[in-house]
């Protein structure tokens, strides 16, 4: 399987002819502007993955493969905002509906397998996978999850549509703040502290979200503090850390602040 470019064969493998129809992708539509990371989580990928494995498999990839493709995508853009990321679509129209939802990015071991991840209660299953069935999945895609529903496609045939829930798990938290010398503001209660540490990491805590400690409460939220320091437990393991926990796609943590835990210096 090769690809001539300058009349020398390459290689027609599927990084290749991927990043050919990402290049064709940014040159047809320039406004996008996305990189190929960025792309590969977006639902003209998903239009084109299926056109991509076509030419692998084939070796033999055209230049009217890419306008075909190039051309549905112009189509489905007349309906949709550019650039239309799938992530986007599950989280926006789950919310319509009054879920929480959302997908996990593909990489490179998850290319052409769907999963979304849905807070939604048994009652709602036939209505979550609907939605997903009729405007959430890209054609030739495979649905990963535990929760499955048995339903067909429009011409008939018998489908399972498959997502998952929330796994939820807590987080505890510890704040230290350190008094700015000859502040004149007001120094706030612990339940005060607690209060506006609680409502920074609802607003930012949601389905896949990682644990950011730095950003629920900083000297903005206590004017006067010369610096505020927020640690969490390693989630259960006794061992307090200020860095970046990533979470799963599907994960969920609710916060605990003791106020044993809000130190003021």
């Amino acid at each position: 399987m090769f690809l001539f470019v300058d009349g020398v064969p390459v290689v027609l493998d599927f990084a290749r002819v991927e990043y050919s129809f990402y290049k064709a992708f940014i040159t047809r539509f320039p406004e996008a502007n996305i990189s190929i990371s960025q792309w590969r989580g977006s639902y003209e990928y998903q239009i084109a993955y299926a056109a991509i494995q076509l030419q692998v498999e084939n070796g033999e990839m055209t230049l009217e493969a890419l306008d075909a493709v190039l051309g549905s995508i112009a189509k489905e853009n007349e309906q949709i905002k550019r650039p239309a990321v799938l992530h986007s679509r599950v989280s926006e129209r789950f919310a319509e509906l009054g879920f929480e939802a959302t997908l996990r990015v593909p990489d490179i071991n998850t290319r052409g397998i769907v999963a979304i991840c849905v807070d939604a209660p048994p009652a709602a299953s036939e209505l979550v996978a609907t939605t997903i069935r009729d405007e959430l999945w890209p054609a030739g895609q495979f649905l990963e999850g535990d929760i499955e529903y048995p339903t067909a496609i429009s011409n008939g045939q018998p489908v399972t549509i498959r997502w998952t829930t929330p796994i939820e798990g807590n987080a505890n938290f510890r704040v230290t703040i350190t008094r700015a010398r000859g502040s004149q503001y007001p120094i706030e209660t612990v339940e005060e502290i607690t209060g506006k540490f609680m409502t920074n990491y609802s607003a930012q805590m949601g389905i896949g979200s990682d644990i950011t400690p730095a950003t629920y409460l900083t000297t903005v939220d206590l004017p006067w503090a010369a610096a505020v320091t927020v640690e969490y437990d390693e989630l259960g393991g006794e061992e307090w850390a200020t860095s970046v926990h990533t979470s799963a796609f599907n994960q969920r943590y609710a916060a605990k602040l003791e106020p044993a835990n809000v130190v003021i210096l």
